[in-house]
This record gives structure tokens, C-alpha cells and sequence, in this order.
């Protein structure tokens, strides 16, 4: 028999108070259905940003969200940001005191499709980033990887006081440019 599960996503990170409740019924205690750069919702006591909000008795751990090039809001995501705005926003996280960094990804942002979809290989980019990344966390003396379910079963994480107060992240402008332009390089070349 597989456990319970006790974490929660909402597709497209689209949630509203209602879900928490209902959650918070069945047995979950924590969610991470807020992601500031993908969707920001209607109810202003969900718009969490880079901080933990208890809704309902189920801790909100949203995705990272941060300013990319002073102007555009984004949530960290693997397939969306480059390795340089990636560890840009991480360290600026660090310095401003965010607990917990959420990254963003799906499996099948490691593969592309041909037009007709028959012809499957790696994306190259996605998983260099994804590389570093692990790199990077396993080689700072500050970071650690964690899954929902290693906090869940962590009692400083589970009994801590959330942190109401929104902490607003901005990445480097060169890093931001960076990812523009890998990004664009990942849809027409790679």
C-alpha cells in the first residue's frame, strides 16, 4: 500500500481559499499552489511571495517568484530561467533571508518533439541547467535538496511560525538577459 498522500499542487498553480479548506479536510498539510509569475490570484491573502502562509491548517510553500530584468515577474522554473538568473535569484534569496526555494519543473521539459511529434530527443538545455543546478545546491555549504514529504517529516519545518511578510526577489539584469537569450536559442536551434 502506497502512504497517503499529504502534499498538494494545483494544476497551473491556480488556487483559490476554498481548495484549503478542502485540503486541510482531507487530510493534507501542505500545498505549493501559488507561483506569483504563472498565475496570481484573486484573493489577496493568496498573492504569497517567497514566504509560508497557513491556510486552513495547510502550510503554503509557494514556487520562488522574483522581478527578472527589473520589469517582469517570473516563478523559478527550469525551463523558463537560465543557470546564471537561477543561481542569481538563489543567492539573492539567501541574502534576504527566504527559507525555502522552490523550483519549478516537469519531466518533460528533458525531452523536445519534432512538428509531427515522432521524433523524440533531449533538450539539451533543460537538462545542462537541471546539471548545474544539482551541482551547485550539492557544492553550497547553505543549500539542500528536500522533497515535499522529507518536510513533511521535518517537526522544525511542520511546527514552525509561518512568515507572513512577502520577500520581494530580483535577479541580476545580466542574468535576466541571459536567460532571454537561451531561451529563444533552445526554441529555434536546440
Amino acid at each position: 500500500n502506497a502512504p497517503r498522500p499529504r502534499a498538494f499542487r494545483a494544476g497551473n498553480l491556480f488556487a483559490v481559499k476554498e481548495l484549503y479548506e478542502a485540503l486541510g479536510k482531507t487530510g493534507f498539510s501542505l500545498a505549493s499552489n501559488v507561483g506569483l509569475g504563472v498565475h496570481t490570484p484573486v484573493d489577496p491573502e493568496l498573492r504569497i511571495e517567497n514566504s509560508t502562509r497557513k491556510i486552513h491548517d495547510v502550510i503554503e510553500l509557494p514556487v520562488t517568484s522574483f522581478l527578472s530584468m527589473g520589469a517582469r515577474k517570473k516563478s523559478l522554473t527550469i525551463t523558463g530561467v537560465s543557470f546564471s538568473e537561477i543561481t542569481s535569484v538563489i543567492e539573492e534569496c539567501i541574502k534576504n533571508g527566504v527559507g525555502n526555494i522552490v523550483i519549478l519543473t516537469h519531466v518533460h521539459e528533458y525531452i523536445k518533439r519534432s512538428k509531427n511529434g515522432l521524433v523524440v530527443r533531449k533538450n539539451r538545455i533543460n537538462l545542462s541547467r537541471l546539471e548545474k543546478l544539482c551541482k551547485f545546491v550539492n557544492e553550497h555549504e547553505s543549500l539542500k535538496f528536500s522533497t515535499f514529504g522529507e518536510l513533511l517529516n521535518d517537526k522544525d519545518f511542520i511546527h514552525h511560525e509561518p512568515d507572513h511578510a512577502n520577500k520581494m526577489i530580483t535577479s541580476s539584469p545580466i542574468s535576466g538577459l541571459r536567460t532571454v537569450l537561451e531561451n529563444l536559442l533552445n526554441d529555434k536551434i536546440f
